[in-house]
């Protein structure tokens, strides 16, 4: 157990290249670098982690960036502002940030629970459910979302152009209200047998679901947005941005 006389241990504690079983963690400013715990918890008000596998851990932090780092059986009940970058994540478990949104950037998450509101950027997400105890808005710049499940308090779901839904579900009313869900390019539902993802006038006669104001809000993170590819019939692929995205730079140049 690592903590202070006041609970929170005052000041930075930094822990590199360690191994730690069944651990407490209690500190006001966490820093964690090529570590592993297991069967522990962490609670902190700022943490900051790299290179860190966390298995089996409970965790409550204030405020959090994880980058790297490998996330199983975790369960963080509570989160203040949390961003997580290129971190693999299965059987977790998040609960909505009081500090929203929850970032999830270039990660891919198997077999978890997640609340709350969420940001999410090429990100893989694989048998999650969503919605399960707290209100829940999802915004995918891009990524996959596959087998997995809006559940009763999911109320929105936003995807741009660079995002797939597919044999995806909403039950027990998650993604209920009309316009729940958008999408910037109305394509392809996927198979999807929730009727909210199903993004395509092919299986819904009547019309499909809103397309999303264009564009969607501003990424808070700076890199680009590849531009959706289309093949014209009998036609070379084009960007959807710029004639000349695709073209040779000899080419672009003339």
């Amino acid at each position: 157990v690592v903590r202070g006389a006041d609970h929170f241990f005052e000041g930075t504690l930094a822990l590199t290249r360690i191994s730690l079983t069944a651990a407490e963690l209690v500190a006001s400013d966490l820093t964690l670098e090529s570590a592993l715990l297991e069967a522990g918890s962490i609670d902190a008000v700022s943490m900051n982690a790299a290179d860190t596998h966390l298995t089996s851990v409970q965790m409550k932090v204030q405020s959090g960036l994880l980058s790297a780092c490998v996330l199983s059986k975790v369960r963080v009940s509570e989160c203040g502002a949390l961003t997580l970058l290129e971190c693999p994540i299965a059987q977790s478990q998040i609960s909505a940030c009081t500090d929203p949104p929850l970032r999830i950037y270039g990660s891919s998450l198997r077999d978890s629970a997640v609340d709350g509101e969420i940001q999410s950027d090429a990100s893989q997400w694989t048998g999650v459910v969503f919605g399960v105890h707290q209100p829940t808005d999802l915004l995918m710049w891009s990524g996959t979302i596959s087998t997995s499940n809006f559940c009763m308090t999911s109320r929105s779901a936003r995807f741009g152009a660079n995002a797939s839904v597919g044999c995806t579900a909403c039950e027990q009313g998650g993604l209920a209200e009309p316009g729940a869900a958008c999408s910037i390019l109305a394509v392809g539902d996927f198979l999807n047998p929730c009727a909210a993802l199903a993004f395509s006038a092919d299986r819904f006669p009547e019309g499909p679901p809103p397309a999303c104001p264009d564009p969607l809000p501003e990424r808070e993170r700076p890199v680009p947005d590849p531009a959706p590819v289309f093949a014209p019939a009998g036609g070379e692929a084009v960007s959807k941005s710029s004639s000349t995205a695709l073209k040779p730079p000899s080419a672009a140049k003339k």
